[in-house]
């Protein structure tokens, strides 16, 4: 996944000179969409401290915690008490936008044993894999015939460039027979499938009927 790593550590004192120094850091300030941060923060004197903005309730004087999943830029704050004063330090984490990722199916909805193209195309300089029911590595942009479908199927195409990672998805559905309950249509004669031996027995009767008159 993406991530910009940086020691960048925001202390805004929330008293005058006599105060506790809270530090808070991230170790990654850049993600990419979904993904997590460590936060490690100290706080000189402090009894504790208390989480505002992306995350929140009280925390210990010292510690590091696990935050995410980071979907848009969140901001981290944390004022801690002490006996000198009150301190507050915040952290900006910001998304890293991955690749733009297409991937289309024609046609969407096949007979069992069908194939079916798929076309997509990702940002120049992607390198993407395919997954589902397809695998492997492509270009960032092409096209191919896929097996014969057999079922209800998913293709799946990551791809991982400058900026993080993207991907997209296309489903794939398969028609299946109906089955008409009712007389099966045979001829002018519309022979049900359970009139069929009686049809049968008649016929029978008839000829027998002929050979003893003749």
């Amino acid at each position: 996944m993406g991530r910009t790593s940086a020691a960048q550590v925001v202390v805004q004192p929330a008293g005058s000179a006599a105060t506790s120094q809270v530090n808070l850091v991230a170790d990654h300030t850049s993600v990419t969409p979904g993904d997590y941060a460590v936060l490690s923060w100290t706080s000189g004197g402090s009894n504790g401290c208390v989480a505002s903005g992306g995350w929140t309730g009280p925390r210990g004087a010292q510690g590091s915690e696990t935050v995410g999943p980071i979907n848009a830029a969140t901001e981290f704050a944390l004022t801690c008490d002490g006996a000198s004063g009150a301190g507050y330090a915040s952290q900006l984490v910001t998304l890293v936008n991955g690749p733009t990722v297409r991937l289309t199916s024609t046609p969407s909805v096949v007979s069992p044993g069908d194939r079916v193209k798929l076309e997509w195309s990702a940002s120049p300089g992607s390198v993407c894999t395919a997954d589902g029911d397809w695998s492997g590595p492509r270009f960032a942009k092409g096209s191919e015939l896929t097996r014969p479908v057999l079922e209800a199927t998913e293709f799946i195409l990551t791809c991982v460039g400058a900026g993080g990672a993207g991907g997209a998805k296309a489903a794939v559905d398969v028609r299946t027979a109906t089955k008409v309950a009712g007389s099966v249509n045979s001829g002018p004669f519309g022979i049900g499938s359970n009139d069929g031996l009686g049809v049968i027995a008649l016929l029978s009767l008839v000829l027998a009927r002929r050979m003893t008159a003749s």
